[in-house]
């Protein structure tokens, strides 16, 4: 497997206007100095608390906003640096699937009509090819008989389909990246388990071709697809490593706190440490220095209030932003 992700040193400041006549301004700082790699074939999941900055990192690492700084190389090419009709020839190989699954079909246009639209704009195929590449798109994300989904509108189908034709669309022009934004958070648990299956059978078919990031904050589907996993605490990465090895036996408090409250389906992970964050965290536009987790953590020490820990590698390969490991 080569590299062939690179993140550096990425941040995303959001303005707030304080005013009128305010000269000064406030900015939330929804991505906050993020950095890591990713292999080509590998798979990575990003998970955290609402508003830690996961959805926001996602669209920078595509290009669907620009960022305030830093650098994400995409196979050796800076991405931010490409013009317009560069990146157009990029878009094929780097493909998200966002997490309101209705919002993301356009209600007017049956669902052969939302996937002919992607061959049409980055193919030359004819409509024969093109209805025979949807046919074998829909049974590959299990709508079959294709016939019949077809000429159906997004309100005719169930949440799960819905999901299914994003997959589709995502998938249908083989990409070598695939972002998923929490693609089960909308479903209940027994469709939860399929999409789940299908996003290993994609996987598994296109085994070393395909690397793909999973966003959610919850943890049990980051367990069971992802190979490596990057936690974030109000946009910046508090611990990033192997995910059994995270899951299992966290090291940065915040971490803990995650693991400790969100069930993992695995009996061989034992919940020896319990690990509660107390206190009000502190908003994504309050100046700090320091650790952000600072105020919530059992830890913490005036060290931690005055410097801002950096990413740390430790013996077993993981990196951890916290001073208990200086």
């Amino acid at each position: 497997m080569s590299r062939f992700l690179e993140v550096r040193g990425l941040k995303k400041y959001f303005p707030l206007s304080r005013g009128f006549l305010s000269r000064s301004k406030i900015y939330v700082r929804a991505v906050d100095n993020v950095s890591f790699e990713l292999r080509q074939g590998e798979s990575l999941g990003v998970v955290g608390e609402s508003g830690s900055g996961k959805t926001t990192l996602a669209k920078l690492i595509i290009r669907l906003i620009e960022p305030t700084s830093g650098a994400t190389y995409f196979k050796g090419v800076n991405i931010y640096m490409l013009k317009k009709k560069d990146l157009k020839k990029l878009r094929p190989k780097m493909q998200m699937i966002f997490q309101d699954i209705s919002a993301s079909l356009n209600p007017r246009k049956t669902i052969r009509q939302t996937l002919e639209q992607v061959y049409k704009i980055h193919t030359d195929l004819s409509d024969k090819e093109i209805l025979e590449r949807i046919s074998s798109l829909l049974e590959e994300v299990g709508l079959t008989p294709p016939h019949i989904f077809l000429e159906r509108y997004p309100h005719e189908l169930s949440g799960g389909q819905r999901q299914r034709v994003n997959i589709a669309r995502a998938i249908a022009l083989d990409p070598e990246l695939l972002i998923a934004d929490e693609p089960t958070s909308a479903l209940d648990a027994s469709l939860k388990r399929q999409v789940v299956e299908l996003f290993k059978k994609i996987y598994d078919d296109r085994r070393g071709e395909l690397s793909y990031i999973i966003i959610s904050h919850d943890i049990s589907l980051i367990y069971a697809l992802a190979e490596k996993t990057l936690v974030m605490y109000l946009g910046r990465v508090v611990e990033y490593g192997d995910t059994k090895k995270i899951i299992q036996n966290p090291k940065h408090p915040y971490t803990s706190a995650l693991m400790t409250a969100v069930p993992v389906p695995d009996p061989r992970i034992e919940r020896n440490k319990k690990i509660l964050a107390s206190g009000e965290p502190i908003t994504s536009t309050t100046e700090f220095r320091g650790c952000p987790f600072y105020n919530r953590c059992p830890f913490a020490t005036d060290k931690c209030r005055r410097e801002d820990p950096p990413l740390k590698k430790l013996d077993d390969g993981r990196y951890v932003a916290c001073w208990l490991y200086e």
